[in-house]
């Protein structure tokens, strides 16, 4: 293994660590303060919320047509480029805000619902702050100072969940799922200029900076597809079952995907500067991605097999079980969610490579085949199932996708069948011990048992015997999934400017 490869490694390994740390800190005041809301909210309130959150997280995609992505994969940085970037990134900003003012009335007409209008606004605002921050938030990125990067999103998560709880509690409903939103955004703006001081030059220059946007509006139109599709369950349920359905659902998706998700944008994050040094070495930027899909595979399994088998318990805790019509398709949305993570590693690979038209590919394959199993299940099932099926489309549509975009992926790298089937047997054998766990657990444990006691166990008796299956049947530990070996250090390349 070269020095390079060594640093990749370690450096994913080192953002594995801090972003990591930073999720699981973030994760854990998103659950506490979400459970408050819902403590809080109405079904319909929650489904009005998510529609307006929805469209937001889709111009969010928007954000700098990607050109924090073209600055974290660019060799070099030519002088002035970085104010060049920020301006650019906020003429972006405010085209699409004034842009999502204008046709949020028409978007509220979809569903029908007039107080959609003001919170798909609000909604948009937002990516004024996050587009203000696209530039600091990359030099961070790109120097891999995973640790400050790690302070702004919990900084940002903290006051944005307290903001939320404490509007929730005083009856701004919908609103306070909006409104929290907004103070994400401000939080994570004056955290990035805080922890990367920048001070843009009063000047721009198109010539300058075109390149890097060329190069980012392709990067960005397969993270504008995906964020389309991603919420596209959300836009189609609501026209098949009503605002209230996509409540309940938004309850099962969040438990079941967040956890996965998550991580997933972790090692993302981690690994993309590192699959960057590495894009003219193929052997050992194949080496790294099966590398990578192993550590996440092995530790996602666990959190897997706790949401598909816990998803009564779990429902239950929440407001006397008011959300428990979402337990049918958490099961099916955690499997599915496992399927997605392991698919959205390939992106990171082509963006490394400098091919983002195949990410752009990716996206589009994914949101017509994903679209086309939520309205195919909808029309077909729907009125049967409910919700259900449309986490019967996630799997299916998942397991699909996740077969095709390998193949895509093998047109950029030599990676063979045979070396992701090794990279993914370990965790592929540990799910199967879970299971076999929890199928005990389900015989074991009386059906009286109160949901609290009953989800702890299963949490603790999980933990024990995956541990205990890594130790005695891989000879690991989990802190080896993302300890940093020794290596030698490659510098980061100097930024101009």
């Amino acid at each position: 293994m070269s020095s390079a490869e060594s640093e990749a490694t370690g450096q994913i390994k080192r953002g594995f660590v801090w972003l990591g740390a930073a999720s699981l800190v973030t994760r854990v005041l998103d659950a506490v303060f979400t459970l408050g809301v819902l403590w809080l909210v109405s079904r319909e309130q929650l489904g009005l919320a998510t529609l307006a959150w929805s469209i937001g997280v889709f111009i969010e995609a928007f954000n700098g047509l990607g050109i924090g992505t073209a600055l974290i994969q660019a060799t070099e940085l030519e002088e002035g480029v970085l104010s060049d970037a920020f301006w650019y990134s906020l003429a972006v900003a405010l085209t699409l805000i004034g842009g999502a003012w204008v046709a949020a009335p028409w978007l509220a007409s979809i569903w029908e619902n007039a107080a959609l209008t003001p919170l798909i606004q609000a909604s948009a605002t937002k990516l004024l702050f996050v587009g203000a921050a696209v530039v600091p938030l990359s030099l961070l990125n790109r120097a891999m100072k995973f640790e400050r990067i790690a302070l702004a999103n919990t900084l940002a998560t903290f006051g944005s969940g307290l903001a939320t709880v404490a509007l929730a509690w005083t009856g701004f409903g919908a609103w306070a799922f909006v409104l929290g939103q907004l103070v994400y955004g401000l939080i994570i703006a004056l955290a990035a200029f805080a922890l990367q001081p920048f001070r843009p030059a009063l000047s721009f220059q198109l010539a300058r900076v075109k390149p890097m946007a060329l190069f980012g509006a392709r990067a960005a139109g397969a993270g504008i597809v995906y964020h389309l599709y991603r919420n596209a369950d959300y836009f189609i349920m609501g026209r098949f079952l009503g605002v209230s359905a996509v409540g309940v659902y938004r309850v099962g998706f969040e438990l079941a995907m967040t956890p996965t998700v998550t991580l997933l944008n972790v090692v993302n994050r981690a690994a993309l500067p590192a699959y960057s040094r590495l894009q003219t070495d193929r052997a050992a930027l194949t080496r790294a991605l099966c590398w990578t899909s192993q550590s996440l595979s092995l530790m996602l399994a666990p959190i897997t097999v706790i949401i598909a088998f816990g998803a009564n318990d779990l429902l239950a805790l929440i407001n006397d079980g008011e959300w428990s019509g979402a337990a049918s398709v958490l099961p099916w949305l955690a499997w599915a969610a496992l399927l997605r993570s392991l698919t959205h590693l390939f992106p990171q690979i082509f963006y490394a490579v400098g091919r983002p038209s195949l990410a752009l590919f990716e996206s589009l394959a994914s949101a017509l085949v994903l679209c086309a199993c939520f309205a195919g299940a909808l029309m077909l099932f729907g009125a049967d199932y409910g919700i259900l099926t449309v986490g019967w489309a996630w799997f299916a549509g998942g397991a699909v996708l996740l077969v095709a975009f390998f193949k895509l992926t093998q047109r950029v790298l030599p990676i063979s069948f045979a070396a992701v089937v090794r990279s993914l047997s370990p965790a592929a054998l540990g799910l199967g011990v879970l299971v076999f766990i929890e199928l005990v657990l389900n015989w074991a444990i009386p059906t009286a048992t109160p949901p609290l006691w009953s989800l702890l166990g299963r949490a603790l008796v999980i933990g024990l015997g995956y541990m205990a299956y890594l130790r005695l049947g891989l000879h690991m530990r989990w802190k080896d999934l993302s300890a940093q070996p020794a290596a030698p250090v490659v510098p980061v390349p100097a930024l101009a400017e």
